[in-house]
C-alpha cells in the first residue's frame, strides 16, 4: 500500500467543474430532502427550520463533496482558494420543491 501525501489547492468557485458538480449534487440532495419534508411535515415553521438550516450546512456539504472527489482521485486533500455562493443551492432547491410540489397541486386540482 502506497501513501500519497500530495494536497491540492484548487479554484471553489462556480468556474471549477468539480464544484459546479458538487452544488448541483448537493441541490438534487435537497430537492429530495425539502420534498420529503413537505410532504411528512404539515408544520409550516418545522419545513421553514429544514430550510434554513439547510442554509447553514450548505458550504461545508459542499466542501466536503468536491474534497471526496479529489480524493478519490488519489490526492489526500483539496483545499478551496474562494467557494461558491452559499445560498445558490439552497435557494435553487427550494424553488424547485416548492414550485413543483404547486404545480403538482394546480394539475390535481383541475383535473379533478
Amino acid at each position: 500500500m502506497s501513501f500519497n501525501p500530495v494536497t491540492l489547492e484548487v479554484d471553489g468557485t462556480l468556474r471549477n467543474p468539480v464544484v459546479l458538480g458538487a452544488v448541483i449534487a448537493w441541490t438534487l440532495l435537497l430537492v429530495f430532502l425539502f420534498v420529503l419534508a413537505i410532504s411528512l411535515l404539515r408544520n409550516r415553521w418545522a419545513v421553514a427550520i429544514i430550510v434554513g438550516m439547510s442554509i447553514v450546512v450548505t458550504p461545508a456539504a459542499q466542501g466536503i463533496l468536491v474534497s471526496l472527489y479529489y480524493a478519490a482521485r488519489g490526492f489526500s486533500g483539496a483545499g478551496l482558494w474562494g467557494h461558491p455562493p452559499f445560498w445558490l443551492a439552497p435557494v435553487a432547491a427550494s424553488i424547485l420543491a416548492f414550485g413543483g410540489r404547486a404545480l403538482l397541486q394546480h394539475k390535481v386540482s383541475n383535473a379533478a
